[in-house]
Parts: structure tokens; C-alpha cells; sequence
């Protein structure tokens, strides 16, 4: 009642925020695209949202910015719908939404305006649903993307990503078990990434050196690349001096001589996590 009355005086609202709202449900949010011409949503923490909530929504065809959370009932019927009917979709989160598969992706790719996609721990994607995004019209546009935890995805992705998105900035991939360190060598010939995340992937000294080819990075995110001594943390340093952030969480082979390192190549750092590196001496 409180939400159809909102939204029946107020129906110049743009931007909504209805997170951690467990009795929000579809009616409610038909109320909302019936009244309004919302244009950023976010949805974290309500679960009880089916696909009708977003059938509805995508034919507002205002919608810019729609976050979606741990809702384990939207499909990729919905998102085939976002993807055909919201022509200014520019940011989309729907992270660990169970039912999502490579066809979302394929529908997104006709987003001819998404420049940030974050589909962490959607673990049905696959490399196919990357190649699907990035063939399409949003490719080349992309700016950021979090593929984190979806667990399928591996190096032909990392393939795809370089061939086809030159204006990515940021790449999240931390924990895809299937990226090897040839994936990881390639990320370091994407030159439009400045912020790279590939905490729990096999990267070693091999790829933390290559990585060191792009001298663009500023905010690298290595934690619990258990692989990873001294010697490749020398050669990336000594090539990406202009780092601002550098997170080497629960590297456990690093000593002081790569700290020592650290301190002589990258004067620019202003971030670095150094957490379970257990062979540092205070």
C-alpha cells in the first residue's frame, strides 16, 4: 500500500533503491514501471522477484542501471527480454542468479549501450556466453566486466575479451579454475585494462611477468595466487611502476626481497594488502 502510494504522488522518480526489501514482489514492481519512468533499480536481496518483475521493467524502455542480487528465480527468459526492449541499458548487475546461462549473454550482446556487466557467480556461463557478448554490438563498448567465480569460463574467453573489447578497463575473473597462465599472459597484451582482479586463478611468476607488458595497469588484485615468488613480482614491478593498488593476500611464497622491490620500482602505491604473507618479516 505504502509503495502504490509513493509511486502514485512521486512519478517523476528516476532512481529507486528497494535492497534488503523481503516483501517487495511482483506487483509492487508493476506499480513502479506503471507510475514511473525508472531508470536506475536496485533489487540486492529480493529473492521473491520473478521474471515477471522484469518482463515488466524491460518495457518501461527507460531503464539505464538495474542491479539484481542472490535471486534465484529470474531466467533467461527475463534477461532475453532487457536485452531486446531496454535500448539505454548502459550498466547491468545480476550476480549470483542461479538460473542465468550462456543465452542471457547472447541476448545482452544487443545492448548497443552496456558498458559494465557484472555476472559474478553465475556459474553456468561459459566461454561460449562470453564469445556470444563480445561478438555482438556491446563488444567493443564494454568497460568493465566481473565474471568472478563462474567457474566454467577458462582461456578461450580470455581470448575472445582481447580480441574483441578495446575499451575494457576493468576485468574481475578471480577464481575461474579453468584460466590458465597462458589466459593470464594474454591479459597482459589487453592494454585498455588499467584494473585487473585474478585473486584464486593459476597465475605464477610466467604470467606475473607478462602481465607486467601492459605498464597501464594501476590496481592489480593477485591474492591467493599461490604460485606466485619473489622472481615474478621482481619483473612485474620493474614494468608497472605506476600501480596505485597491489593486493597480494595469501601469497605465500613472497619474501622481504620482494617487498624490498616493491619499494624501490613503485613509488605510486597507496594500496597494498599483504594479508597471510607468512614468510614477511616485520
Amino acid at each position: 500500500m505504502g509503495l502504490k502510494s509513493l509511486v502514485t504522488g512521486c512519478t517523476g522518480l528516476k532512481n529507486l533503491v528497494f535492497n534488503d526489501f523481503p516483501t517487495l514482489d511482483d506487483n509492487g514492481i508493476q506499480e513502479v514501471t506503471k507510475k514511473t519512468k525508472v531508470q536506475e533499480l536496485s533489487l540486492l536481496g529480493t529473492q521473491f522477484l520473478t521474471d515477471d518483475s522484469f518482463k515488466s521493467l524491460a518495457n518501461t524502455k527507460s531503464l539505464r542501471r538495474l542491479r539484481v542480487e542472490a535471486n534465484q528465480l529470474i531466467s533467461d527468459t527475463a534477461v532475453k527480454l532487457i536485452g531486446k526492449l531496454s535500448s539505454e541499458l548502459t550498466h547491468l548487475y545480476i550476480s549470483d542468479c542461479q538460473r542465468i546461462t550462456d543465452h542471457s549473454l547472447k541476448a545482452l550482446a544487443s545492448c548497443r549501450n552496456l558498458t559494465v556487466l557484472n555476472v559474478a557467480d553465475c556459474v553456468r556461463i561459459t566461454d561460449t556466453g562470453v564469445r556470444y557478448l563480445v561478438d555482438g554490438p556491446s563488444g567493443p563498448k564494454l568497460r568493465e566486466l566481473n565474471i568472478t567465480n563462474c567457474i566454467r569460463v577458462g582461456d578461450i574467453a580470455l581470448v575472445n575479451i582481447h580480441k574483441r573489447c578495446h575499451s575494457l578497463a576493468y576485468l574481475s575473473v578471480c577464481f575461474c579454475e579453468h584460466i590458465s597462465e597462458a589466459g593470464i599472459e594474454l591479459l597482459g597484451q589487453t592494454h585498455s585494462l588499467v584494473s585487473l582482479d585474478i585473486s584464486g586463478c593459476a597465475c605464477g611468476d610466467q604470467g606475473l611477468s607478462a602481465l607486467g607488458n601492459n605498464t597501464r595497469f594501476k590496481d592489480v588484485t593477485l591474492a591467493e595466487c599461490h604460485k606466485i615468488t619473489d622472481l615474478g613480482l621482481q619483473k612485474f614491478a620493474q614494468q608497472c611502476k605506476d600501480v596505485n593498488r597491489l593486493s597480494l593476500a595469501h601469497c605465500k611464497n613472497l619474501t622481504d626481497g620482494a617487498i624490498k622491490n616493491l619499494a624501490f620500482c613503485c613509488r605510486l602505491l597507496n594500496v597494498l594488502d599483504l594479508a597471510g604473507c607468512k614468510l614477511l618479516v616485520a
